[in-house]
């Protein structure tokens, strides 16, 4: 997961220079406080985000360690948790640092369900129906199963269920308050 920010000297920029660097996070913790060093001349002046590249909102005062040891968080995420994360933030919105750490959090925690190769609705509704969401279903009357409708009512009664673009994968976040 992309996450790229331009720390801005803010001192130089009301002063009309352009003084600062993108970095690329994660930094370990000496690298990081070298560049914020370097672009804030030693501390002495203040520091902003002046442009990021993300998957969810950045203000330009969020806490540049924070969303660095949030990078470091997503750094150790296996593959499919990655994917996870990005429905989680659709899921949770992507408005700010605290809905993305909410779905960190959740998929860390394990609070969520993870259906891959769920293609459409009727791959969602044979998926439900294959975990036993109805119970048992009886042989003879698989066939008479109109899947496609399970899974668009599924879907629309859920709380977190999200269809990823060109990959789908649908998740459920459990536990949400």
């Amino acid at each position: 997961m992309l996450l790229n920010l331009y720390v801005a000297n803010l001192t130089e920029y009301v002063k009309g220079n352009l003084v600062g660097e993108w970095l690329k996070l994660p930094l370990e913790e000496e690298e990081l406080k070298e560049a914020l060093n370097r672009i804030s001349k030693n501390g002495q002046d203040e520091l902003a985000i002046h442009d990021y590249e993300a998957d969810f909102n950045i203000k330009e005062y969020d806490s540049i360690t924070l969303l660095n040891e949030l990078a470091w968080r997503v750094h150790d995420l296996e593959d499919w948790e990655g994917i996870a994360l990005i429905a989680g933030i659709d899921y949770f919105g992507n408005s700010n640092i605290a809905y993305f750490q909410e779905a960190l959090d959740a998929i860390e925690a394990g609070n969520f369900t993870y259906w891959c190769d769920i293609q459409d609705y009727s791959d969602l509704g044979l998926a439900v129906v294959d975990a036993g969401f109805y119970g048992e279903v009886p042989q003879d009357l698989i066939d008479y199963i109109d899947y496609e409708a399970i899974g668009k009512d599924y879907d629309s009664n859920s709380y977190g269920g999200v269809f990823l673009e060109n990959h789908y994968c649908y998740i459920e976040f459990h536990n949400h308050s």
